[in-house]
């Protein structure tokens, strides 16, 4: 498959809604951020995750920087010292790897890290003859949804994968407005509920004030708008929910998981 260029239309081929990019372009983005580390979830859960597809490496630590700030690391994989792997030590036993006496003393033969206050510390400190390099998943970014789209740092290959994640989280959208758009011009439920006690469609006039003014004629011209609005609403959300189904589906199968009805 070539490679997907325009974020915005793939998702709306996907979801069968169009996208209005300025209004939902933060929307849009959070998806596909929320995207990236969903399937990196599910490649985990699934045992088809290569972390050398992913993961990043720091710059070298040596004599001039022997810490690294690990504030913006999403996730740690892996720390090496002089090529040898780094052991994991909890920051309350920090003290232990450089003392002497102790059994746990870090050396050149057994490297160890910890992480105290969003700094990660490696012992033996490294030097410009035992260089170090911490290997971390990073948080990603996405570029215009509309034109040249890109993720940095991101594996082209499960681009596919991201957008039907948040094809599912556009049709999620769509269900929950269909629920709660409080705009008097739509037909969420939150608006047919108004027609009955509520001063919708007209100001100060709904079912129940109609009903207390005898206006008989009023009382059933909004029952058959809020019939209508009824049916109408009922369908789509039914198309939103079976579309949905189906991305679930077809998303999870690329990871050999078995969706769910």
């Amino acid at each position: 498959m070539a490679a997907i260029t325009n974020y915005k239309e793939r998702i709306e081929d996907l979801s069968g809604v169009l996208i209005d990019t300025t209004t939902a372009n933060d929307t849009m983005h959070q998806f596909i951020i929320d995207g990236c580390y969903d399937v990196i979830d599910k490649l985990q859960k699934s045992n088809n995750f290569n972390p050398q597809e992913f993961v990043q490496a720091s710059n070298q630590l040596n004599d001039t920087t022997t810490s690294l700030n690990v504030s913006n690391k999403r996730d740690i994989f892996y720390v090496e010292r002089n090529t040898l792997p780094c052991k994991f030590v909890p920051e309350n036993q920090r003290t232990y790897i450089d003392n002497d006496n102790s059994i746990y003393k870090a050396t050149d033969d057994d490297p160890a890290y910890y992480i105290f206050n969003r700094t990660l510390h490696i012992r033996p400190l490294p030097t410009n003859s035992a260089t170090a390099y911490v290997y971390y998943l990073p948080e990603y970014s996405v570029s215009d949804i509309a034109v040249d789209s890109t993720i940095d740092n991101y594996p082209i290959k499960y681009t596919e994968h991201i957008l039907l994640y948040a094809a599912y989280m556009v049709l999620g959208k769509q269900l929950l407005d269909l629920t709660e758009d409080v705009t008097t011009n739509s037909l969420s439920m939150d608006v047919i509920r108004k027609m009955f006690n509520e001063n919708v469609p007209a100001e100060s006039r709904d079912i129940f004030d109609y009903l207390e003014d005898e206006d008989s004629e009023m009382v059933q011209a909004t029952l058959q708008a809020a019939q209508g609005a009824i049916a109408v609403t009922t369908e789509k959300y039914k198309w939103y929910q079976d579309k949905m189904n189906m991305l679930k589906n077809e998303y999870m199968m690329k990871f050999s998981i078995g969706g769910e009805g």
